[in-house]
């Protein structure tokens, strides 16, 4: 099977929706907000809605080329339309980061997950990099299962995610012990130091679009759907991080409040959700990094497409680069 018979516009809107939120998402929604409250206070919602409008041009960039030249390229099909001698190295550098991001992503899951259930255990490296590589090779697995398959496996677990955030978000924000009048949604006192500080770690959150972009070759009708993908994914992902930051700072007005290992346990705890908080958290986090692992391991495999199409590795990756298709 060649390069170009391997990728196909088969992709639907909701399809490439859940393969965009769970890039974006990723493991950030797991500490970020929890992390950003903590250290700069008050100062996390506004630091959110700042970094949200910084991406805004970022955006508009991703959505209108990838709507103008969808390919399997991602990033470096964008920078071969005015650099061409640069699209080789920027593919090569896209892998590089998908290699480093799937490796992150499996261990961030297993490190917190020893936190929620064995909070007393000390892991040693070499078991949490045992697990982790295991866990890789499961997802490696499932990619083998083709297109299909791993779009409805996104589906079934990325949208009960969605949903539960959203719940949760609710439920946390409307809490009879929630907190009224101690909480300012702007803040009173501007602290450009703990504002950068807390954009820097806030921005890392909205990463992702640049592996979404090496799917928009397989999406239907790409130039309505790719900018519509981005533009509800942008918003929705915006809303769960300023929404869960809303909801912490209602719920731990004091920062010192904060007491679990996980700023997710301690509000599922806080709705009342008591013995089965540490399931459910557990299981939230299994969600989010197989979805997370699943897009990275997708926008990897078709960045090694390109190389193999343009010359810039062996053809075998033209026509193999893609695990499956079925």
């Amino acid at each position: 099977m060649s390069g170009n018979q391997a990728l196909q516009e088969n992709v639907g809107f909701l399809g490439a929706l859940v393969f965009a939120v769970s890039l974006v998402l990723g493991s950030g929604v797991l500490v970020l907000p929890g992390v950003i409250y903590h250290s700069i206070g008050e100062l996390a919602i506004f630091t959110w809605l700042a970094d949200a409008l910084l991406m805004v041009p970022l955006v508009i960039i991703f959505a209108s080329f990838g709507s103008k030249y969808p390919g399997s390229g991602g990033v470096a099909g964008f920078i071969e339309q005015a650099f061409p001698y640069l699209s080789g190295g920027s593919a090569y550098l896209l892998l590089g980061q998908c290699s480093i991001c799937f490796a992150i992503v499996a261990i961030t899951g297993i490190l917190y997950s020893f936190a929620l259930l064995l909070p007393n255990f000390h892991a040693s490296h070499m078991l949490v990099a045992g697990i982790s590589l295991a866990l890789m090779f499961i997802v490696f697995f499932i990619s083998f299962l083709g297109n299909h398959r791993v779009i409805w496996l996104q589906k079934l677990i990325i949208i009960p995610l969605l949903l539960f955030l959203l719940v949760l978000i609710f439920l946390s924000i409307n809490h009879p012990d929630a907190a009224t009048s101690s909480v300012t949604y702007w803040p009173k006192h501007f602290d450009t130091g703990l504002i950068t500080q807390g954009m820097i770690l806030a921005f890392f959150a909205f990463g992702g679009w640049e592996s979404f972009a090496s799917m928009t070759g397989e999406i239907k009708k790409p130039a309505r759907t790719v900018p519509f993908v981005i533009f509800v994914g942008f918003l929705l992902t915006v809303g769960l991080y300023v929404g869960l930051s809303i909801a912490i700072q209602k719920i731990f007005f004091e920062k010192n409040m904060m007491t679990g290992s996980s700023f997710l346990l301690d509000l599922v705890q806080v709705n009342h959700l008591g013995q089965f908080s540490v399931a459910i958290c557990f299981f939230i986090v299994f969600v989010v990094v197989i979805s997370n692992l699943n897009g990275v391991i997708w926008s990897g495999s078709r960045t090694l497409v390109t190389l193999g199409q343009k010359g810039w590795a062996p053809a075998f990756a033209a026509s193999h680069g893609v695990l499956s298709t079925g």
